[in-house]
């Protein structure tokens, strides 16, 4: 309770004088510096909007799930759009809690439908991975368009897809291959080889070679010794594997 004016105008030149070095409203940056020598993640900006020439102090960048040892790395380029805040409003203590897409920088996708069906992340050389909710597909590419990897709930079926080169599929111990049918099919050559356990074929029903020219060679061969042999399986069944399009 203030009893007369002079004692009013005293406070509120008093408040003034502590806020007049503050800021509290959110204001839009321009990144300047990335690299953090403590390793800490932090970014310098500058800020049109503020008489300040100068690069502010390290600002923190606020991650998603960030924590000890986990969380979302990804932090924002050199002359990338910021949004800055101030801890207590101090200059001292800026946090930058988001990167903003603009006129020059666009967005990697634009929702034109606006079902906002689609979650999407995107880096630098652009390599993406798309979540896609009405079509139901997770997509996974590289950015030089070598190839891709594709989970489709709608369809109900993985596809990976090499573009370009080679696919190399390796493992210290055992491959098992579960599938109601399987097919292979090579434009070339086709081979099949055990270095050192051998190779071992069998089948519960009939098991067919043909071609235009088969040729059998081994420093022993016997046809049909001892019986049909019982067919080899893997462990599991096919229907183990959860079903990606009933959830």
């Amino acid at each position: 309770m203030f009893n007369d004016l002079s004692s009013l105008l005293f406070a509120q030149t008093r408040v003034a004088e502590e806020e007049s070095g503050k800021l509290y409203d959110p204001v839009v940056g321009v990144v300047t510096d990335i690299k953090d020598e403590g390793k800490l993640c932090r970014l310098k900006v500058k800020i049109p909007s503020l008489p300040i020439t100068d690069n502010s102090t390290w600002c923190n960048w606020i991650s998603v799930g960030g924590s000890k040892d986990r969380g979302w790395f990804s932090i924002p380029q050199v002359d990338d759009e910021v949004l800055v805040m101030f801890e207590h409003g101090d200059f001292a203590r800026p946090l930058i809690i988001g990167a903003l897409w603009n006129g020059k920088d666009k967005a990697i996708d634009n929702n034109a439908d606006g079902a906002n069906a689609r979650r999407k992340f995107k880096s630098s050389s652009g390599h993406t991975i798309t979540f896609e909710d009405v079509e139901k597909f997770i997509l996974i590419e590289d950015g030089g368009g070598i190839g891709s990897v594709k989970i489709d709930g709608k369809n109900n079926k993985i596809e990976f897809t090499a573009k370009q080169g080679d696919v190399a599929i390796q493992c210290k111990e055992d491959l098992t291959i579960l599938a109601g049918e399987i097919a292979i099919t090579a434009k070339g050559s086709l081979d099949l080889m055990g270095k050192s356990g051998g190779v071992n074929m069998s089948s519960a029903g009939a098991l067919k070679v043909n071609g235009n020219m088969v040729a059998l060679k081994g420093s022993a061969i016997d046809i049909n010794p001892g019986g049909v042999p019982k067919a080899a399986k893997a462990e599991g069944t096919v229907a183990e594997s959860p079903d990606p399009a009933k959830g």
